[in-house]
């Protein structure tokens, strides 16, 4: 997420334009770089949007591939290309092992906006707001990713629940209801990615709150006796955001 007032845009062919150049970094558990990513981009708006992202910001994705499992540190820096002002942040990332065939969750990425199914090396969008500050009373969108489910034996299809709960100092503030996993159009089973979309009551106080999501595995569940059944707790993940008062 970047602060559009520290890109120098220029006009071109009536549109706002700055160049960018995006660089990643993972590193390793001793510290030293195992994958690196490197772009260069045009963030190209028309002058409304060029408007809005003054005052919400724009957000760039791109991917860098973990060639491994492990624990990361990962690094993203963007440059302003024009008067070369760099921009950087951090993030520690658990890759799970998917070798094992276990049920996985990757992380959580969250949105105010819904995210776009297209793909490309770079994209920039613009960000209404931040991705990790919401205001009461309005929409958070979260993008993961599950792995490894298994398939029902009559269907050959994942049968998945995703259980979800608001948190915050530690305490349950608010439960949704559990939803089915939409499987449908998913290129790849091994690899469902699932979107969804939560309302934030209008009574949430301002401050930091923990989104925990929580898959269950049913097709796998379904095969297993009733004392074992138990023993199949589900696969968790949680992300944090911040909720504040509107402007």
């Amino acid at each position: 997420f970047m602060n559009a007032k520290d890109l120098t845009f220029q006009t071109v062919n009536d549109k706002q334009e700055a160049k960018i150049e995006v660089r990643g970094v993972v590193f390793g558990e001793n510290g030293r770089p195992i994958g690196h990513a490197q772009h260069f981009g045009v963030v190209s708006l028309t002058e409304h949007e060029y408007q809005q992202a003054l005052r919400n910001g724009i957000r760039i994705r791109y991917d860098m591939p973990a060639r491994r499992p492990g624990a990361f540190q990962v690094r993203a820096a963007v440059r302003d290309v024009t008067t070369s002002r760099i921009g950087a942040a951090g993030e520690f990332v658990l890759v799970p092992n998917l070798n094992d065939k276990r049920l996985a969750l990757s992380g959580i990425m969250l949105h105010s906006v819904p995210e776009p199914s297209q793909t490309g090396v770079i994209q920039a969008t613009l960000a209404m707001p931040a991705a990790e500050r919401f205001v009461p009373n309005s929409d958070l969108y979260s993008t993961c990713v599950i792995y490894n489910a298994s398939l029902d034996p009559v269907s050959q299809r994942p049968n998945l629940t995703i259980q979800s709960k608001l948190f915050r100092d530690g305490k349950i503030v608010f439960t949704y209801s559990d939803v089915p996993v939409d499987i449908a159009n998913q290129a790849d089973l091994e690899r469902i990615r699932v979107n969804l979309q939560f309302r934030l009551g209008a009574d949430l106080e301002p401050g930091h709150y923990y989104l925990q999501l929580a898959v269950t595995d049913n097709a796998l569940k379904n095969r297993l006796k009733d004392k074992e059944k138990d023993k199949l707790p589900p696969v968790i993940q949680w992300v944090d955001f911040e909720i504040v008062k509107p402007k």
